[in-house]
């Protein structure tokens, strides 16, 4: 289990995806444009505390699952099978894609995933054989 506690995070790519100008050069928005902005709004890109939102999650990082089968069938001395699985939950308030973002560098607590990818959830399915 992984977690922070007590963070905000600035939603940069929901600033950027519901501005009005961005909507009106005829390019995809997310549905909060329609919700959540007003038409009129001329500072849709300029910074500001109204997407700070609160970063707090806890995520079960990894969870191994696995059973040994022991004499199997004279032949095998044992058998064992696994199912591993990474980024299983993430549990968070936080309305963008991974509420855990860089907390140094030049833009600290900022999500605009430029460069970053989120955390993908990868499964991996196994098998050891003692003979």
């Amino acid at each position: 289990m992984t977690g922070v506690f007590g963070n905000d995070v600035y939603n940069g790519l929901r600033a950027h995806y519901t501005a009005p100008d961005f909507f009106a050069g005829g390019k995809n928005v997310m549905k909060e444009f329609i919700y959540e902005r007003d038409a009129k709004d001329t500072g849709s890109n300029i910074p500001s505390d109204r997407f700070i939102e609160d970063g707090t999650y806890i995520r079960l990082q990894t969870l191994t699952l696995g059973y040994t089968f022991k004499n199997f069938n004279g032949w095998l001395n044992n058998l064992q099978l696994y199912v591993s699985m990474n980024n299983v939950f993430t549990i968070t308030d936080y309305k963008g894609l991974d509420p855990e973002v860089n907390l140094g560098g030049i833009d600290p607590g900022v999500d605009y995933r430029w460069k970053t990818y989120p955390h993908t959830r990868t499964t991996m399915i196994g098998a050891k054989i003692n003979f």
